[in-house]
Order: structure tokens, then sequence, then C-alpha cells
């Protein structure tokens, strides 16, 4: 496996209970730093509203689309905004839609456990087909570049070096 085509990133554990928790990765939001939750039964990869609205400022636009289900609801009204750039560990991909929920229970309930907030969930979407694995001895997250890229955000991706 080519390592151009292949990025390692470190994973943060954080404790949730006493014997529960959550992996986090950093990413960069058009070049703004924030962390990510990994959750592999998410269908996609979401951002949260308000933290999306403050990153971004007047730069995008969220536009008010439809009803999700998911994150413990049966349903939540979700948006779409169009990312300038998201890049985890050396994998950028530009200048694509994301959906965004208010994911202020999860902020809220992080922030009473003292975690920081995160800027959303990195789903299975992006996981499954960057070939996301989780190795837990290493701490890391692998993720590679598809040789067929049929995902409308795979097609614009690419590594930076």
């Amino acid at each position: 496996m080519s390592t151009l085509q292949t990025t390692y990133i470190p994973l943060h554990k954080v404790r949730i209970s006493e014997s529960g928790f959550h992996l986090q990765v950093q990413a960069l939001i058009s070049n703004s730093p924030c962390f990510l939750t990994l959750d592999t039964g998410a269908s996609d990869t979401v951002f949260d509203t308000r933290t999306i609205e403050r990153m971004l400022a007047r730069k995008t636009r969220i536009v008010r689309d439809r009803l999700s289900a998911g994150l413990g609801t049966s349903e939540m009204e979700s948006r779409h905004i169009r990312i300038p750039e998201l890049r985890i560990g050396r994998l950028c991909i530009p200048a694509q839609r994301f959906t965004c929920l208010d994911l202020q229970n999860l902020n809220v309930s992080y922030q009473s456990l003292g975690i920081q907030e995160v800027a959303g969930v990195l789903g299975s979407d992006i996981l499954e087909h960057f070939g996301g694995r989780i190795d837990y001895r290493s701490g890391r997250l692998m993720l590679r570049m598809p040789l067929e890229r049929h995902a409308s955000f795979a097609k614009k991706a690419y590594f930076v070096v």
C-alpha cells in the first residue's frame, strides 16, 4: 500500500463513563481546527449547525432541507452546507456538501464531562469509502484513497504531501 495514498490520523480516546469512551479525530474545516467524533454506525458524516455557522461565518450558506432520522431521535430537521475544504489527516475533500444537524445535546453532554465540543460526526460514508480502519493498539485511524472513486466527495478528494 503506497504511503502517498494512505494517511494515519491519531485517535483521541475520550472517556464518557467508567467503562465507555468515544473516539475523536482532529480535522480542519477551511483551515479551522476542530474535533469530529467517529461513529461507524452513522450513515453520513454530519456537522453541528451552530458550530459550522460560527466556524465559517459568512463564507457559506446553510440551506434548510429535510427531516432526518438517527442520533437518538425519530426525526430532526437537517440542513445542507457546502464546506469549502474538509481535511482529516492528509485527506483533503474540497467543496463538498454535507448535512448539518443540531448536535447540541451531544456537545452539552461533552461539556458536562469536561470534554471539548465537536464540530461533527465522522460517519460511515467517509469511513467506508476511504477504507477506514481503526487500530486500537496504535491509536490511529487509517484512511486510503480508493481505486474506484464513485462517491461524489471522493471524485475531488486528494492527499496533501
